[in-house]
């Protein structure tokens, strides 16, 4: 408890993922992985895996969101507007913080 293994999650996300390329909790674990120092997920892999995501889960708002941050931070300015945009329009609402962060990050860019 309270020790996060990046390796070892890593290793079985990519081995869930080359069984079972389209599954929407091992695309979406193996995305979440993208961000702290101890991880070796890559942006584009993250960005790859969100990618399918929305595409097999288009309601999600949170899945667009997030997708639209990786966007962002690798300057691929059009798709995170895009990506923040139907995250506003989702059928399955975000928190009021985190849409008005997306509003503010599209007045930004």
């Amino acid at each position: 408890l309270g020790t996060v293994d990046y390796e070892s999650a890593e290793r079985e996300y990519r081995t869930a993922l080359s069984l079972a390329p389209n599954n929407l909790k091992a695309l979406v674990g193996a995305a979440a992985l993208y961000g702290p120092p101890e991880s070796n997920v890559t942006i584009g892999e993250a960005i790859q895996w969100l990618e399918e995501v929305t595409r097999l889960d288009p309601l999600n708002a949170l899945y667009h969101a997030r997708l639209g941050e990786f966007y962002h931070e690798v300057g691929r300015t059009e798709e995170a507007i895009k990506a923040w945009q139907k995250a506003l329009v989702c059928p399955r609402p975000l928190e009021t913080g985190y849409v008005r962060s997306i509003q503010r990050a599209i007045e930004m860019v």
